[in-house]
C-alpha cells in the first residue's frame, strides 16, 4: 500500500469516526427535548361560521365534518321544515371554516319487485354538506409562532402547533321532521 492510499484510509476513518461522535452527540441533545403544544398568539380567537341551507324534502342528508363527534344536532320547532343551520367554530391557526353549498344528486337505485324476478327502477334523493376548517400556510404560520419556537428551544423544548382540528365544533340545527334524516360523519 502507497503513501498516498494509507493517508486517504486515515482521514476517511478520522471522518467516520468524527460523523459518529457528532451523530451521539446530537441524538443525545434531540432525546433530552421535551414536547409542549405552541399557545395561540394574542388577538387569535376562535373563527366562527354560520350557514342556513334550504334541502330537498325527501332522502338522506349527510353532513361531513372532520370530526364527527364534535358535532351536536339540535332540534328547534323554530328552524323551518326543509331548512338546515349550521354555527361552527375552530381555535387558531385556523384562518376560517369553509361549509359548502348542499350538493344534491338523484340516483337510480334498483329494487325486486314483489313476486317477480324483475328489478323495477326508482330513485332516491341525497344531499351532502361538507364543512371544515382551514389554516393558514408556509410562512404566516411559521411567523404566528417563530418566537415561541425559538424560545422553547432554548428552554428544551420542541413545539408543536395546535391542531385546529382538535378544537372545532359545529351545531346543526333542524326541524325535529327533519332529524331523522340527517347523518353525521
Amino acid at each position: 500500500m502507497n503513501k498516498i492510499t494509507r493517508i486517504f484510509l486515515v482521514t476517511m476513518c478520522a471522518g467516520v469516526l468524527l460523523t459518529g461522535i457528532g451523530a451521539g452527540i446530537a441524538f443525545g441533545e434531540y432525546s433530552s427535548l421535551e414536547y409542549r403544544k405552541l399557545e395561540a398568539p394574542e388577538g387569535n380567537g376562535p373563527v366562527q361560521a354560520e350557514a342556513e341551507f334550504t334541502v330537498p324534502a325527501e332522502g338522506p342528508i349527510n353532513i361531513h365534518a372532520p370530526i364527527p363527534s364534535a358535532c351536536s344536532l339540535v332540534t328547534d320547532e323554530d328552524v323551518p321544515q326543509g331548512t338546515i343551520i349550521i354555527n361552527a367554530s375552530c381555535d387558531a391557526p385556523a384562518d376560517s371554516i369553509t361549509i359548502n353549498e348542499p350538493y344534491v344528486a338523484t340516483i337510480e337505485t334498483g329494487q325486486y319487485g314483489g313476486t317477480t324476478s324483475a328489478v323495477q327502477s326508482a330513485t332516491e334523493t341525497i344531499t351532502d354538506i361538507g364543512m371544515y376548517p382551514t389554516c393558514l400556510g408556509g410562512m404566516e404560520l411559521f411567523m404566528m409562532y417563530k418566537d415561541q419556537v425559538l424560545d422553547g428551544l432554548k428552554q428544551g423544548f420542541i413545539c408543536i402547533p395546535p391542531d385546529y382540528y382538535e378544537s372545532f365544533t359545529a351545531e346543526i340545527r333542524v326541524n325535529p321532521a327533519d332529524a331523522e334524516r340527517i347523518y353525521i360523519g
